[in-house]
């Protein structure tokens, strides 16, 4: 492109005649020239457009991955723990291993919980602190 506009620029000194000659020799290169680079521009802003999406679903995958480690980490955890206490503190153990692990696990892994599953947790609570409350049978 160099050497075009310097010809150009010569030609300045020419008549109005040998420069319109110039031009019209000079217009189908710079046309050429200007698709070729908008042509680059748009394979470069395609190629962004790809790695961003690629960036994002890499974080997404990440995110998700993270939610269902530690929904699978919290249910082990909270399920272990209610096997162990059931034998002494069944209230306990069953607001563990209850709707509230549910609840958690949804919470977590699917990212969605719902008003039904948090009165499911508290219709459990208020049933086992009840129950908790009430002195021992004896026999």
């Amino acid at each position: 492109m160099g050497h075009e506009i310097f010809t150009a620029l010569s030609a300045s000194s020419l008549e109005p005649e040998g420069f319109e000659t110039v031009l019209r020799a000079l217009d189908p290169q710079l046309k050429r020239e200007h698709l070729l680079r908008i042509r680059q521009l748009d394979l470069e802003l395609a190629r962004l457009e790809w790695e961003s999406r690629e960036s994002e679903s890499r974080r997404n995958h990440v995110f998700r991955m993270g939610g269902l480690i530690a929904g699978v980490a919290i249910s082990m955890g909270a399920l272990a723990s209610g096997v162990i206490v059931a034998p002494d503190q069944p209230w306990l153990a069953a607001s563990l291993c209850g709707p509230s692990l549910i609840a958690l696990v949804k919470i977590f892994v699917l990212r969605h919980s719902t008003s039904s599953d948090m009165r499911a947790v508290a219709r459990t609570t208020t049933t086992t602190t009840g129950a908790a409350a009430q002195p021992p049978m004896l026999p």
